[in-house]
């Protein structure tokens, strides 16, 4: 579900993501941390004007 909310819209920030999932922000950065730190997710460019990329889909 996350994985594909940022396919569709890698220019979300993680308050935007918790906004559309109806989830609180600690729960988003909760479950983006493993995708973060395992390569499958990576952010570029700044909190705001940045956008995410997958890396692996699996």
């Amino acid at each position: 579900m996350l994985i594909n909310l940022l396919m569709k819209h890698p220019d979300y920030t993680q308050t935007k993501i918790a906004e559309e999932l109806d989830w609180d922000v600690n729960t988003v950065k909760y479950y983006m941390n493993k995708p973060k730190k395992n390569f499958v997710i990576m952010r570029h460019g700044t909190s705001q004007s940045g956008y995410w990329e997958v890396l692996y889909k699996g």
